[in-house]
């Protein structure tokens, strides 16, 4: 049985992920496919992908301040999946 194809991303919300994923904090071992699988969706569900990326400059700034080890950074698609960080880019809970 074939998987089904993923569903092309549409060039905008890959430009907003860019923007997004360079704000992300620094990890190591951090896929982006998913992280943008996760993104885009949330984009396509009324997500405001400048919200994101402001949010995830936030946390960099919080995870460098406290001195973290990248290695308890959350991959991208785990902190997008997040319920606290949908609901605050979202307006959602």
């Amino acid at each position: 049985m074939k998987k089904a194809k993923d569903k092309a991303v549409p060039a905008a919300v890959q430009a907003a992920f860019a923007r997004f994923w360079s704000a992300y904090p620094p990890r190591a071992d951090n896929p982006k496919k998913p992280a943008l699988k996760v993104f885009a969706e949330l984009i396509e569900a009324g997500a405001d992908a400048e919200a994101l990326r402001r949010a995830a400059g936030a946390f960099a700034v919080h995870v460098k301040s406290k001195g973290f080890d990248q290695v308890f950074t959350p991959h991208a698609r785990t902190w997008l999946a997040d319920r606290p960080t949908r609901s605050t880019c979202t307006g959602s809970g």
